[in-house]
Order: structure tokens, then sequence, then C-alpha cells
């Protein structure tokens, strides 16, 4: 079944006037599916299943903010662990070099080198 395209703020707030005109009016559908009863059914099962959807899109942000702060968490350790590693082993160590860090002796520190001047 092909995913339906969801209607437009403008064209749901109209459907919702049209719908509260509807109520007002003496209306007997010769077609049961567009009788008011049918309609009123319908209306109340949406309304149950957007309420649903703020629920559920709630509880999404909100395990995404735990998921964030967990995240967070384990990084800000990983970091306090390399800066241990840091200090007990050194900068020049391969306990440091395996946490993915650059060993200091390995960068090339830049030195200007003399240049001869032109005559």
């Amino acid at each position: 079944m092909p995913k339906k395209r969801r209607l437009s703020k403008q064209a749901r707030l109209e459907d919702l006037e049209t719908y509260a005109s509807l109520k007002a009016i003496t209306y007997t559908s010769s077609n049961p599916e567009f009788s008011i009863e049918s309609i009123t059914a319908s209306h109340a099962k949406m309304d149950a299943s957007q309420t649903t959807e703020a629920q559920k899109f709630d509880e999404y942000e909100s395990a995404k903010d735990i998921s964030a702060d967990d995240e967070q968490d384990f990084h800000d350790k990983l970091l306090g662990a390399k800066t241990q590693i840091k200090g007990l082993f050194g900068e020049n160590s391969n306990e440091f070099q395996s946490l993915g860090m650059k060993k200091k002796e390995e960068y090339n520190l830049g030195r200007r080198t003399k240049t001869e001047p032109k005559p």
C-alpha cells in the first residue's frame, strides 16, 4: 500500500471548519459512508490517532534527549581516560598511540630554513 501524503495544515483547518458547519445542518445522506454519524466516527478516529502520534512523538523526543545525554557522558569519560593515559604513560608512549592519538615525537615542528640572499 503506497504511503499517503499528509494534508497541509490549511487543509486540515478547513476540514474542521466544514465539519463544524456540517454538524449544524440537518443532513441525511443517501450514501451511509457520508452520513453525519460516519463522519463523526471518522473525526473521532482521526483525533485519537493524532493524539497517539503526539504522545509517541513526545516519547521519541524524550528518548532522543536521554540518548544524547548518555552519548555525551560516554564521550566525556573517554576524554578523561585519554588524559589519564597521557598522564600515566606520557605523550610518546605506545599506550597513548593505541588510543588513536599521535605521539608527540611524530609531529613535524615547522622550522625556518635559512634562505640565501639573492644577489
